[in-house]
């Protein structure tokens, strides 16, 4: 008898820090981040550096599903969207632009506007209390500009779309010229990919500024 209530209260014990452990790690105030976009987002290094970043502003635990493709348009935003959704995120970044506007791989304007709004609204009609921030990246340069001729006139309408959609946008393009003007050859290069470190100096302290006034404030 006595070996009965022994078992049992170990099996309450197991149980108890179960639930428990289980309410840490998948609490639903754990600040889920969610990045859709190319290989600026997917390469770099920012992603991570950013996590960490956030991960000791007060303690918070931060989660980051990197959904970044290299060489993604916004058709493969939309294509993720269940799994983003499945994530359940408080913060979306996204970032289109440069392969939207690609001559040979990229997809019309019209197609661009298009996904971008449907994926807005798509997140706001799960919850409209997602932080979405698209973002514009760095500069673009040499052959890798030749070949995105419309690339500002994506980039601004991009910019007007945000507002319409009251989300959040940001042009990391004036934080690069501040920081790295007459060096974009040894940080940006071959045109359009930034060095992992460059990345970090210019992305991550405007992005934690803007998550924790959002979400960790």
């Amino acid at each position: 008898m006595r070996s009965f209530f022994y078992l049992r209260k170990i099996k309450y014990t197991v149980c108890f820090f179960l639930v428990t452990f289980s309410s840490f790690v998948f609490s639903e105030d754990d600040l889920k981040i969610v990045t859709l976009g190319t290989s600026l987002t997917k390469r770099g290094n920012w992603v991570a550096s950013l996590e960490n970043v956030l991960g000791k502003y007060k303690s918070a635990n931060v989660n980051v599903l990197n959904l970044a493709i290299s060489g993604a348009t916004s058709n493969e935003g939309v294509e993720q969207l269940d799994e983003l959704l499945e994530y359940k995120p408080s913060v979306v970044l996204m970032e289109f632009s440069v392969n939207d506007a690609d001559y040979f791989r990229g997809i019309s304007l019209s197609k661009s506007l298009n996904n971008l709004d449907y994926i807005i609204k798509t997140i706001r009609a799960d919850n409209e209390d997602v932080t979405i921030i698209l973002m514009i990246m760095n500069p673009v340069y040499g052959i890798r500009s030749w070949i995105r001729p419309m690339l500002g006139e994506y980039r601004y309408r991009h910019m007007l779309l945000a507002r319409k959609n009251n989300i959040e946008y940001f042009d990391f393009r004036p934080r690069w010229m501040d920081m790295y003007e007459g060096n974009f050859k040894k940080v940006i290069p071959d045109g359009l990919h930034p060095t992992s470190r460059a990345a970090e100096s210019v992305i991550v302290p405007v992005l934690k500024g803007l998550i924790v006034n959002k979400c960790l404030n």
